[in-house]
């Protein structure tokens, strides 16, 4: 599948998407949180009928995952609406991550810590754009362009020293820096991406159960309790999402951006 920013890629199709559909994971926000003050000063401005690009999602197993445009959706739901247009494109969950983390680099509120910088970084090596077409490894040098131009060539490689020491075993020792070194060495684990999705799922549940707890209030609880239960047999129906589950374009809808 060609990169959607591909000059010869075809335009991924647009869709008005119910917001309950989206799959807003927050280990795809290398931000951290979406700003408060962004969203409210977007949803005035969409309440006022300014036009916004279509957010992008990532198709992913069956799955609508949220890349870029969490600003803008958490504004649509301020707005009173309970959809969005967006762009769908398939991809693997490593290729969602990056692309995440690109769209973060691109545009929008700049990235404001080297922690934010270092879940790009991670991204990047999750999604194997370490390698160039042809297999071989990019100098340090040109993965720090991809991730942040303006960081120094010492942190990304004390970041591939920490968090990837074989493919720095293997490749980026002293003198590896500037020539893409040779191919070979280290060829990345894989994960069963069902499996993984499946784990960051239970951990998002657990941490919801353990946020409960400092909720005294009988009636909030219960409500809480009566939605844990509706979700739960989402999960136990859920199905794959289709163009069939989309809702009409709008007339004022973009067509294109």
């Amino acid at each position: 599948m060609m990169a959607p920013d591909s000059p010869s890629a075809t335009p991924p199709p647009i869709h008005r998407i119910k917001i309950s559909d989206i799959a807003r994971n927050p280990t795809l926000q290398v931000r951290g949180s979406v700003d408060k003050g962004t969203v409210t000063l977007y949803a005035k401005a969409m309440q006022n009928g300014a036009e916004f690009p279509p957010v992008e999602l990532a198709f992913v197993n069956g799955m609508l995952i949220l890349v870029d445009g969490w600003h803008r959706v958490s504004a649509r739901e301020q707005s009173g609406n309970t959809d969005v247009v967006a762009t769908v494109t398939p991809m693997t969950l490593p290729d969602a991550r990056w692309r995440a983390a690109e769209a973060n680099l691109k545009h929008g509120l700049p990235l404001k810590n080297a922690r934010a910088y270092r879940r790009v970084f991670q991204a990047f090596m999750k999604a194997r754009k370490w390698r160039d077409a042809h297999g071989r490894p990019l100098s340090l040098r040109a993965i720090r362009d991809h991730v942040g131009s303006h960081l120094s060539h010492n942190t990304v490689s004390n970041w591939m020293r920490k968090d990837h020491p074989s493919i720095y075993r293997s490749h980026y020792r002293k003198g590896h820096d500037e020539e893409p070194p040779p191919m070979g060495g280290y060829h990345g684990s894989h994960h069963d991406p069902e499996e993984e999705m499946a784990n960051e799922v239970l951990s998002m549940l657990d941490s919801a159960a353990s946020m409960a707890r400092g909720i005294q209030n009988p009636e909030l609880l219960g409500q809480l309790a009566e939605r844990a239960m509706a979700v739960a047999e989402k999960i136990r129906n859920a199905q794959a999402w289709s163009d069939a589950a989309a809702l009409p374009m709008e007339s004022d809808d973009p067509c294109d951006f």
